[in-house]
């Protein structure tokens, strides 16, 4: 995992090269997200890539987006992201829960 201040509003994080257990990961992160202690709101830009694409990114969300725009087969499951290994651009917004 990382730190939520990764996600917050004005950060952008860039790793490049980062050593896993599934290869070297490319990951930049925008982000105009307002965080408190229930909730997320706003927008979060996560832009992967990776040497390994058979494999799928995977991110256990803070809680349920309100949208998600990203590569063809990039969903949400049982609260995770789950976007192709090919990568490319995500765009999830959060909203207040109701």
């Amino acid at each position: 995992g990382v730190p939520d201040w990764w996600f917050g509003a004005g950060q952008v994080i860039t790793l490049e090269n980062a050593p896993t257990h599934f290869g070297a990961l490319n990951l930049q992160t925008e982000s105009t997200v307002e965080q408190s202690d229930t909730n997320w709101q706003g927008t979060l830009t996560l832009t992967l890539s990776s040497a390994l694409q058979h494999s799928t990114f995977r991110w256990q969300l803070p809680q349920e987006p309100t949208s998600v725009d990203g590569p063809a087969g990039t969903m949400v499951d049982d609260g995770w992201l789950l976007v192709p290994g090919e990568g490319g651009t995500v765009e999830i917004t959060f909203a207040p829960a109701q």
